[in-house]
């Protein structure tokens, strides 16, 4: 199978809700974007940090 795992795709996602660096958020983004998931999780990433700041 050329998909990505489903325990890739988890440890992305546990990676995004623990980093707090851009760093660490721009490469997960890039990994979930191989899942499809990278638009989706970025409006309520970004609906989140609006609501922190």
């Amino acid at each position: 199978s050329t998909k990505p795992s489903l325990d890739r795709a988890l440890q992305v996602v546990k990676c995004l809700t623990m980093g707090d660096s851009a760093m660490t958020k721009d490469r997960n983004l890039d990994l979930l974007g191989e899942l499809g998931l990278a638009p989706c999780f970025d409006e309520e990433y970004s609906e989140e940090m609006q609501l922190e700041h």
